[in-house]
């Protein structure tokens, strides 16, 4: 593994409900990364994360896992955290030494009683955080009622950066919004493909939301943005950057970490912008 550099280093947590995936979405990021050449399966009892003989026969992480994943340039450590409310004490230790934190939903059930203790004890330490709305591809999912749960809960801060194309069984790729691009996925792999139409009007929507979040960052670009001009690239990166590390931003990803579809796109959200 060669050296870092400080800025090349990001330090995430994976937080969640109990069973909401988040050791199956540590052991796709290894698998996507190269760190592994075959995804283990909590069933088989065979992840990196769960490591100890208890965990494997619960099926459940009781201790904090290490996943350190090289992407891109960058080297990610991700931190498998327990998601039962028994190891708070573990959950205090990760927070004091990571610099963001992504929080996992089941898209078949929505925001849960241990989702919102996370996210309690993320705001008291105002870190950096995502959503990512995990099982699209399960049964009876509905993916405007899970965002209206999230949003309804945690309120307008939070933001969706990629919308699903289908759900449930019908779950086959994402959509970019800010790059306006699309992707379908065969596992890990993916092709660009054309933005579904149905899909445009909700982009255009989410992108005046995301104009006036950047434009709350500074007041020359409040200024730009009333006086109706176009941000630039590197002020749009910058200012959601800043938005997000200020909390004033939360984006929202799907996915599903069983199946490897879409994880590509978190890891680079990670590198981008945490």
């Amino acid at each position: 593994m060669k050296e870092y550099k400080t800025s090349e280093i990001r330090n995430v947590a994976v937080l969640g409900h109990l069973g909401s995936g988040k050791t199956s979405f540590g052991e796709a990021c290894l698998f996507v990364g190269g760190a592994i050449e075959k995804k283990g399966e909590v069933e088989r009892k065979n992840t990196v994360g769960d490591y100890l003989v208890e965990e494997q026969n619960r099926q459940t992480t009781l201790k904090a896992a290490l996943l350190p994943v090289e992407w891109k340039g960058y080297k990610i450590n991700i931190l498998d955290v327990p998601g039962s409310e028994e190891f708070v004490g573990e959950l205090n230790n990760v927070l004091h030494v990571v610099d963001g934190v992504i929080i996992l939903l089941d898209a078949t059930k929505g925001v849960e009683v241990g989702t919102e203790l996370v996210w309690e004890e993320v705001r008291k330490r105002k870190l950096p955080t995502i959503f990512l709305i995990n099982k699209m591809d399960k049964e009876n999912v509905n993916f405007n009622k899970v965002l209206e749960d999230i949003k309804n809960t945690f309120g307008d801060k939070v933001v969706p950066f990629t919308l699903p194309i289908g759900e449930a069984e019908n779950f086959k790729g994402i959509v970019d919004v800010i790059d306006e691009v699309a992707y379908e996925y065969n596992g890990k792999d993916s092709k660009k493909v054309d933005v579904p139409a149905d899909i445009h009007s909700q982009i255009e929507s989410i992108k005046e939301q995301l104009m006036e979040k950047i434009a709350e960052t500074d007041e020359e670009l409040m200024e730009k943005y009333f006086e109706g001009e176009t941000f630039t690239e590197e002020e749009i990166n910058k200012g959601i950057k800043l938005a997000i590390k200020n909390g004033d931003l939360v984006p929202l990803l799907v996915g599903s970490a069983e199946k490897t579809m879409a994880v590509d796109s978190i890891l680079n959200l990670f590198k981008k912008y945490m």
